[in-house]
């Protein structure tokens, strides 16, 4: 393959266990290797800020130097939540910019370049506006506690310290 194409969920700011001992094992299978193969990251977030997708992609393109790898850039998802796995086709017009942003990477990385900005910065626009995205989020919350009948005891604090 010319291009390697990592995408993934955020796991805590970083790549979760899993896929961080796939890249240890093929970094080790290429110890010593140089090539001009392509080495491409989607992180996905499922909070509304971009932005902890940061050190998850210096991750990923420190992960490419050292296998070897020419970084060919990152796509950053804040809001991923809303997507919930569906395809994009059936997400609707609130993913036009995952969309752009995808086919513009797809159309550089097939031609042996890199993600561009523009596409980068499609990627980490808004799907939701920020009040809308949070209060979808606490509506689901809601139904979660209260299938589990837990929707009475959300303000508990089973282990607050008791004052004398």
């Amino acid at each position: 393959a010319d291009l390697v194409l990592l995408a993934f969920p955020l796991y805590v700011d970083s790549l979760p266990a899993p896929v961080i001992e796939a890249l240890e094992r093929i970094a080790a299978h290429r110890e010593g290797q140089t090539t001009h193969k392509l080495f491409a990251a989607i992180a996905n977030c499922g909070f509304p800020e971009v932005q902890h997708n940061e050190t998850a992609l210096a991750i990923c393109e420190q992960f490419a130097a050292e296998a070897g790898f020419r970084w060919a850039g990152g796509l950053a998802l804040g809001e991923g939540g809303a997507i919930n796995g569906q395809p994009l086709a059936k997400a609707g017009g609130m993913v036009h910019n995952v969309v752009d942003a995808l086919d513009l990477a797809a159309i550089a990385l097939a031609a042996g370049e890199p993600v561009p900005a523009k596409a980068a910065a499609f990627m980490a626009r808004p799907i939701l506006p920020l009040r809308a995205y949070k209060l979808i989020g606490d509506l689901g919350w809601l139904a979660q506690a209260r299938r589990n009948h837990a929707l009475t005891r959300l303000g508990a604090r089973p282990f607050k310290q008791v004052q004398p």
